[in-house]
């Protein structure tokens, strides 16, 4: 059965779409960009006419507010935004993913800003500087991993649209140079399994070092 148009809501472009949500009798939901003289706000709807699925969008809602420390207006529950007003798309739609695949019965919250990375047996953790950077380091300053750091540097960049602002690699920040911690700690999450990023690091660090004359060609 088709959708009559009075169902069909206008909403701007999609940022993403679960086609079966394994929470919720495998109904679609999408995330959408709604962009207003207050700035870019993300809509959750499902097109489904199942009963509690307005609920389920609403708790979707919320728990994206928890997870990515979002705004969230229970006079519009549908909606979040980042406190700044600005979009972030990637990562609302990362902070998105994991709320809908969360177990809707547990609780979510913010997670820290570190990460332990299995492949250097340390921990790796964004140290904020209050005013919107984020600098990649191993904890305890331990020496000897420290391409590891800037992997998880630049995955973040991938991941999340973040910008590189130093030029050693290992300081990043959003484009709006303010704190979002929360989204910072999810996305550091999944940013040491970034493939790309890491041919990256090895490319750069490969830049600039002397070939033997033997392996030059002429």
């Amino acid at each position: 059965m088709g959708f009559s148009e009075s169902r069909i809501r206008n909403f701007g472009p999609r940022v993403e779409l679960v086609p079966m949500d394994s929470q919720f009798r495998d109904i679609s939901i999408g995330l959408y960009e709604d962009n207003d003289k207050e700035g870019t706000s993300f809509v959750v709807h499902t097109y489904s006419t199942r009963p509690g699925a307005s609920d389920r969008m609403t708790r979707i809602a919320s728990r994206m507010a928890a997870l990515g420390e979002m705004d969230y207006d229970d006079a519009d529950p549908a909606h979040v935004r980042f406190p700044c007003g600005c979009g972030h798309r990637w990562a609302c739609r990362r902070i998105f993913l994991e709320a809908v695949k969360a177990d809707d019965q547990l609780p979510l919250e913010a997670r820290p800003l570190e990460v332990f990375d299995r492949k250097c047996d340390q921990t790796i953790e964004a140290l904020a500087d209050g005013e919107g950077s984020y600098s990649l380091q191993i904890q305890g300053g331990t020496k000897g991993h420290e391409s590891r750091a800037s992997v998880a540097a630049l995955g973040l960049v991938k991941l999340g649209q973040m910008e590189m602002v130093d030029e050693e690699g290992n300081v990043v920040a959003f484009e709006c140079r303010m704190p979002h911690d929360a989204a910072v700690g999810l996305l550091l999450g999944k940013a040491l399994n970034v493939r790309s990023a890491i041919r990256e690091i090895e490319e750069r660090e490969n830049r600039g070092v002397l070939a033997a004359p033997t392996s030059q060609s002429v």
